[in-house]
């Protein structure tokens, strides 16, 4: 029986090709226009050189060898293909007090432990938690119904409930991208949160800036309305949204960031530290999730068009949405270079709390994560700061 590795799936990637090949076709030709009256046949071949470098760059990621182990922790609780892993074993703290970590439904949630060296989550257990991750799993059958809320409802709230179950130490919850969003909806709906956290959150989709700019656009003239039904459509023959759909839209965010990172990588010596960090991201960047159609048309339409958080128009179990309403202390890290989540969207949460304190580290939205200053800039803090307020 053959067995598929990363370097059988990284064929043909990353999603999607041929979109950032030709983005970065369409930036090195203006690159040369704008150089001015250079020679022309010189500068004709400084583009094929850096094209070049692009693809000998994009091989060599595609044929590495290095395969991520799974370092997942014991599994304490499963409800369809949702499951929640206990990283207790990694701490050494006695009775730690317990923190329910909330990642994004769109990717998968190893990049919060990347590696032994490199973990969100063994990082909170060392300085002296009981960390929980929270794995959404690819919708089943079963789930292809559930909207964000249903997530929260049947999933996030059921898994708050079982850390309750088996630990009489406090919680707190920690959210990641839009597992952030989801997160911030639980010190509302439940009573046995004691401090709230976010990373790379986003909460106020008003601005139309360059990354919802394609969003925008799409629902300038119906509120959103075609593109919810070509969700909908789109999810009655997939059974979902398919992810390479959303592949297309983060491209979108930034059509020259392929050929800026693969050009860095082309200085990387393939066998560094350096450069297997760089595959293993590459790879998560590639493993995402199908999103249900129900979640999708939350996310991509009431979300990011219909801007129905800042609105007050979220409501869950009767319950309306609002930051303001929130009364645990909070600790929000909103990157300055973020481009999935920016300032503004990112700072709207925060803004909103009662008794919220802003870290602002100066990196983007994967550096908060796995960046060379996360434990310090991010981990360490988070923690001295559940650990306060426990």
């Amino acid at each position: 029986m053959t067995v598929e590795t990363n370097v059988e799936k990284r064929r043909g990637s990353p999603n999607p090709l041929a979109f950032h090949l030709v983005a970065t076709l369409v930036k090195l030709q203006r690159e040369m226009l704008a150089a001015g009256p250079e020679d022309p046949i010189k500068a004709i071949t400084k583009n094929i050189e850096k094209m070049q470098r692009i693809l000998d760059a994009l091989k060599t990621w595609q044929q590495h060898p290095y395969q991520r182990q799974n370092f997942y922790a014991p599994v304490v609780w499963q409800s369809g293909n949702s499951r929640l892993f206990d990283y207790g074993g990694f701490t050494s703290a006695k009775n730690p007090p317990a923190v329910l970590v909330i990642p994004s439904l769109v990717n998968k949630p190893y990049i919060l432990d990347l590696s032994p060296e490199n973990s969100l989550m063994r990082g909170l257990a060392a300085a002296g938690l009981r960390p929980f991750l929270l794995d959404w799993g690819e919708p089943s059958v079963a789930e292809s119904a559930f909207d964000l809320n249903a997530y929260v409802t049947e999933r996030a709230i059921p898994a708050l409930n079982k850390i309750d179950a088996i630990t009489d130490a406090s919680i707190g919850v920690l959210g990641y991208c839009m597992g952030g969003t989801l997160a911030a909806t639980l010190p509302l709906l439940s009573n046995k949160i004691s401090a709230l956290s976010t990373i790379g959150t986003p909460w106020d989709f008003s601005e139309p800036s360059e990354n919802r700019l394609l969003l925008h656009q799409l629902g300038s003239v119906d509120n959103g309305q075609f593109l919810s039904t070509t969700i909908q459509k789109l999810s009655n023959v997939f059974g979902g949204l398919p992810f390479e759909f959303l592949q297309y839209l983060f491209a979108a965010i930034d059509p020259n960031q392929f050929a800026a990172k693969f050009l860095r990588f082309s200085q990387m010596d393939a066998m560094s530290p350096e450069a297997k960090q760089f595959v293993i991201i590459e790879d998560w960047l590639n493993d995402g999730l199908a999103l249900t159609g129900p979640a999708a048309d939350d996310l991509l339409v009431k979300w990011h068009i219909q801007n129905q958080i800042i609105n007050g128009d979220w409501t869950i179990n009767d319950t309306v949405i609002g930051a303001e309403k929130i009364t645990v202390p909070g600790l929000f890290i909103c990157g300055k270079t973020d481009s999935i989540s920016p300032s503004k969207s990112a700072l709207a949460l925060p803004n909103r709390v009662k008794n919220a304190t802003v870290i602002q580290p100066n990196t983007g939205h994967v550096g908060m994560i796995v960046g060379s200053k996360s434990h310090t800039d991010v981990v360490l803090p988070i923690a001295q700061f559940m650990l306060k307020h426990s």
